[in-house]
């Protein structure tokens, strides 16, 4: 299960930024109950660029711009 935490767009690139279940970040290496998973889509037909997976910690930034 996710759920969209909301969609950040800059030049283009559409990041959705979800709140993820069993997430193995890709900073620490550790898997957590709950997680940030960011994707980043460019263009018209939304191609998908890069798939991110993040612990609270290392993806508070996408958290604190999206909802802010």
């Amino acid at each position: 299960m996710r759920q969209l935490l909301g969609k950040i767009s800059h030049r283009g690139v559409t990041e959705e930024v979800y709140l993820a279940e069993i997430v193995r970040c890709q900073d620490c290496q550790v898997t957590v109950p709950m997680g940030i998973e960011v994707v980043r889509k460019e263009g018209k037909f939304k191609k998908i660029i890069k798939h991110g997976w993040y612990c609270r910690v290392h993806g508070a930034d996408y958290a604190t711009r999206v909802l802010d």
